[in-house]
């Protein structure tokens, strides 16, 4: 039997394509599905690079932490006002 399971950023895309193609009148489903989708193919890259990379150093780590912080901040503050990130 194949594996009929989808991965990371394929289920996102069949989602956002679901999104786009069944709820024309919900933005919002359809925002939040493409931010999934960005979020996947980001995530996966960041793996296959961090995979394939030798071991880091500390401040290397951090370092790379400053990159994606600007996020962090942005989601604390909308969740503190109840509303979204983007």
């Amino acid at each position: 039997m194949p594996d009929l399971a989808f991965k990371g950023s394929a289920l996102a895309k069949a989602l956002s394509d679901n999104a786009v193609a069944h709820r024309r009148k919900d933005p919002d489903a359809i925002v939040a599905a493409r931010q999934n989708l960005a979020v996947e193919k980001i995530a996966a890259y960041v793996e296959r690079v961090v995979d394939s990379a030798p071991p880091f150093t500390q401040e290397q780590v951090d370092r790379l932490r400053v990159l994606l912080e600007p996020a962090r901040r942005d989601l604390s503050r909308a969740e503190a006002t109840g509303g979204d990130a983007a």
